[in-house]
């Protein structure tokens, strides 16, 4: 049987959306082979919603954890002074060290894991290793276990983009000179892993343009989907009430400010030009939302904000909804995150607000949604509304999403294992 280490910075019970991704490959990928896991210890006593994945791993005794120490200082925004000049202290120290980004949580774990993933390669005799990313400051360093182990067959996963990323880590604030570090430590991941595996075909490009014609090959694109052991299309309780409600799960970015405060604007209008359909309309946002959002959608009485809920809970507040939404930045935006997908699972149409990209013409084509350009809100809105009282909208249980699912994707991986 093969024999595969997963090492992923973030996984259950960390709740962080980062761990979701291996801990359901982690399932799958088990059935055909021996899995063992290297991760960091979360030290909060937050539930991770998929904990039930890795129930297998755990009471076998293949997921191993170390200490995240002085990375906890810099990975959440400091509210209080404390916490200020510990996150301060620990920036600047990490700055006289690291030439490169910073924020990257991986420069201060890296000797603690290549330690600890040799140790497993030798113990179990390990011949695939996968490295999740971000963060990506280990994956320079876990290229060492080349140098000891040259059979071992190393694959470098990632979640979000490297050096192109004007979304979030701090790249698009780095001094040049730091830049230019973090593009040559990219170059020799790319150049040194056996496979480079992304979530988007964009991000498989942006890779395979580092590489020469010969060794483009080695660039896969192993997207996000949905587990089909999670709540499905099957348990969708249908809810056609005299409102036309919206839902938004997840994490919304300062960087879609463009996009969700148009529809605020909007709302904003509309109940002051159209206060029937303004009354007609619920827009439901659980999850984290930025402060800014949040005072202007005080303003909005069809806008709710739920905070934080159980997955379970939703589950439930999706299939109690008509349409559900996504909101995408600039740079991402042929994004199809675990939402996307989800969303497509339980049989819901999507409104995806941002500019044109590769996740707006798929939804488009496939008649699965509504695109919501910044510019056309408005127009729209008013397209959706005409299509939900002639009960129009989007029939997503039409479309077939099986080579969505987990489970069918796991089989990509299998296929780049070596014995």
């Amino acid at each position: 049987m093969r024999k595969v280490l997963i090492i992923s910075y973030t996984f259950p019970p960390s709740p962080g959306i980062g761990g979701r991704r291996w801990a359901k490959f982690a399932k799958y990928l088990s059935d055909n082979n021996e899995v063992f896991v290297l991760t960091t210890k979360d030290n909060s006593e937050k539930v991770s919603p998929w904990n039930k994945d890795i129930l297998e791993l755990e009471n076998e005794n293949k997921v191993v954890r170390i200490k995240r120490g002085a990375v906890k200082y810099i990975e959440t925004t400091p509210r209080t002074i404390i916490r200020k000049i510990f996150y301060r202290a620990t920036l600047l120290w990490i700055k006289t060290f690291n030439k490169g980004n910073p924020y990257d949580r991986g420069t201060l774990i890296k000797s603690a894991i290549l330690q600890e993933a040799i140790s497993l390669v030798k113990k179990h005799k390990i011949k695939n290793i996968i490295i999740s990313a971000p963060p990506f400051g280990y994956l320079v360093e876990l290229l060492n276990i080349k140098k000891q182990f040259p059979e071992v067959n190393m694959i470098a996963d990632f979640r979000d983009p490297w050096t192109n990323n004007k979304t979030a880590f701090g790249f698009d604030v780095l001094a040049s000179k730091r830049f230019l570090f973090e593009k040559e430590q990219e170059k020799k991941v790319i150049d040194g892993y056996d496979y480079i595996i992304s979530v988007s075909e964009q991000m498989t490009n942006h890779f395979r343009a580092l590489l020469d014609d010969d060794n483009q090959s080695k660039c896969l694109t192993v997207a996000n989907g949905f587990d089909p052991e999670d709540n499905g299309i099957n348990n969708i309780t249908d809810n056609y009430s005299d409102k036309l409600k919206f839902i938004f799960t997840g994490t919304l970015y300062n960087k879609t400010a463009y996009v969700y405060n148009n529809l605020l604007d909007y709302l904003i209008h509309l109940k002051k030009n159209d206060e029937n359909l303004y009354k007609q309309l619920i827009f439901e946002f659980y999850g984290d939302v930025p402060k800014d959002f949040e005072q202007k959608a005080n303003r909005v009485e069809t806008v709710k904000i739920g905070g934080k809920i159980d997955m379970s809970e939703v589950y439930k507040k999706i299939s109690e909804s008509h349409i559900c939404m996504l909101f995408l930045t600039r740079d991402l935006n042929y994004s199809r995150s675990t939402k996307f997908y989800e969303y497509l699972n339980l049989g819901k149409p999507i409104a995806v607000f941002g500019e044109k990209g590769e996740t707006a013409t798929y939804i488009e084509q496939n008649k699965v949604g509504y695109a919501m350009d910044e510019r056309g809100i408005a127009e729209s809105f008013a397209k959706i509304v005409k299509d939900w009282k002639l009960d129009m909208l989007p029939d997503v249980g039409k479309i077939s999403i099986t080579d969505f699912s987990i489970k069918v994707i796991s089989s990509q991986l299998d296929q780049i294992l070596v014995d």
